[in-house]
């Protein structure tokens, strides 16, 4: 199985969700891409920077496309951790959670600089590369 995670090599939590996720992936599962990388769009014209960017997005074994926390829980699945995030797409648990991620994910830079000290770096340290 391999899953594609489309990251945003500038923000300092996806880089440490990316290092920590890197950490788990014994088998090699995951393959990070970057969506600053300046290919990206010729490598991927299917997908939509910007909105990448606002979401994240995933791609599954059988090439489908999965977004937000439905991506989130499909890449620490395929590390085989945290699998309770699972309960966060029950039905009525998933309406409150995508709230919430929606609204996380558009505070991004609040919560990088409240939880890492920096809203976004230019060039972080992202062992994916």
């Amino acid at each position: 199985m391999t899953v594609y995670m489309f990251i945003d090599s500038q923000c300092p939590l996806c880089v440490a969700e990316v290092q920590m996720l890197q950490r788990h992936d014994k088998h090699k599962h995951l393959v990070f891409e970057d969506i600053h990388a300046p290919d990206f769009s010729d490598r991927y014209p299917q997908f939509n920077v910007h909105e990448c960017y606002n979401t994240l997005h995933a791609i599954d074994d059988n090439g489908t496309v999965v977004k937000g926390l439905d991506a989130t829980v499909l890449v620490w699945r395929t590390v085989d951790k945290y699998k309770w995030l699972g309960v966060l797409r029950w039905p009525v648990i998933k309406l409150v959670a995508d709230f919430g991620y929606r609204m996380f994910a558009r505070h991004r830079g609040f919560f990088s600089r409240l939880f890492l000290g920096t809203a976004k770096c230019e060039v972080c340290k992202d062992e994916s590369k």
